[in-house]
């Protein structure tokens, strides 16, 4: 995910209902981005979600791979002095490269199992 990628923080509580939370960021050149949260979600789920890509080209999102959970309560045994870290989210491109085939053909993955 490159530069100008829209992310957006989402919680709600764990028995479901309306959206609590919602803060989003700009990713940087690197992809990076930074979302400041100052209230403890202890009683949430709460995710970084892909919004908008800042690529056209890469754009495309798959259910499960566009999301990541992220715990965001000082009641967790993390002592990360406050930051927390998603795992990574990223968008996927509409066309494939063109040396795609060819790298796929070297790994020799005509055998390995789909990844969910």
């Amino acid at each position: 995910m490159g530069a100008g990628s829209t992310v957006s923080v989402e919680c709600r509580h764990f028995g479901g209902g309306p959206e609590r939370l919602k803060a989003e960021a700009t990713t940087d050149e690197r992809g990076w981005y930074k979302v400041e949260i100052d209230q403890d979600h202890q009683e949430e789920i709460c995710e970084a979600v892909l919004v908008k890509s800042g690529d056209p080209k890469c754009s495309e999102t798959e259910q499960f791979r566009d999301r990541s959970r992220v715990p965001l309560t000082s009641n967790n045994g993390l002592k990360q002095n406050g930051v927390r870290y998603a795992n990574p989210i990223a968008f996927f491109r509409k066309e494939p490269l063109a040396d795609c085939g060819f790298i796929l053909q070297k790994y020799d993955l005509k055998d390995a199992p789909e990844t969910p």
